[in-house]
């Protein structure tokens, strides 16, 4: 296996193209439908990198970036959105985020 990448996504169809997209590289990849469901993937697993989305229902991207860098520092993160300000930008890398 290449590493361990979770995806983190609420909607179904960008998630499952970017696990058969991602599996098909030879990555093990882990899928959440929401913050709280990444959060709970990244307490299971050890995990290389998260791809998460920023705005989501119950826990957003800053929230799952936020608790990997509390339990698992080492692991990459990269935030997508197709609701990007500066601000966030800026608080994502502040937090510790490889990209936005």
């Amino acid at each position: 296996m290449a590493g361990t990448i979770l995806v983190v996504e609420d909607q179904d169809s960008a998630r499952e193209s970017l696990v058969d997209l991602l599996q098909g590289e030879g990555f093990e990849v882990h899928a959440g439908a929401d913050g709280k469901a990444g959060i709970g993937l990244v307490d299971q697993y050890d995990i290389d990198l998260v791809l998460t989305d920023l705005a989501m229902p119950i826990a957003d991207g800053m929230a799952v970036l936020r608790h990997i860098r509390d339990v698992s520092p080492q692991t990459l993160v990269i935030l997508m959105t197709a609701h990007a300000s500066v601000g966030t930008a800026i608080e994502a890398i502040r937090l510790g985020a490889q990209d936005y």
